[in-house]
């Protein structure tokens, strides 16, 4: 399977050295939200890789709509694993609902709101 992540205060003293790392792809066109999608340890270490998701979300949300090699945004990865349809207090996460809502309103409104940005300043 794939490696554990790495530790969340690892992983905040990166992102503060490095925030451009968030938005940087490996080789396989993935982002670290991907690779962190993949990792997360659902049973063992959720709330760990819950702040890792919700770090790399909130250093780079562009990511949540951005998709990787195989075409998947990093919400499908979570889902194909089950980790959005699983009881318990991961299955109700606050991060996995938050990603919810940034990759719907993202994908949504991106077109619009890229293009006519100034509009939304209207008094």
């Amino acid at each position: 399977g794939a490696p554990p992540p790495p530790p969340l205060h690892f992983m905040e003293a990166l992102v503060h050295a490095y925030p451009d790392a968030a938005a940087e792809k490996n080789s396989e066109g993935k982002l670290p939200l991907h690779l962190a999608s993949e990792c997360i340890d659902i049973t063992s270490r959720y709330l760990e890789s819950e702040g890792i998701l919700l770090l790399l979300s909130k250093v780079y949300p562009a990511g949540l709509t951005e998709k990787d090699g195989g075409g998947k945004v990093p919400l499908q990865i979570l889902e194909e694993r089950g980790v959005s349809k699983m009881g318990g207090k991961i299955g109700k996460s606050g991060v996995i609902r938050y990603m919810k809502s940034l990759t719907k309103g993202r994908s949504r409104s991106e077109s619009e709101s890229d293009k006519h940005h100034h509009d939304d300043n209207r008094s």
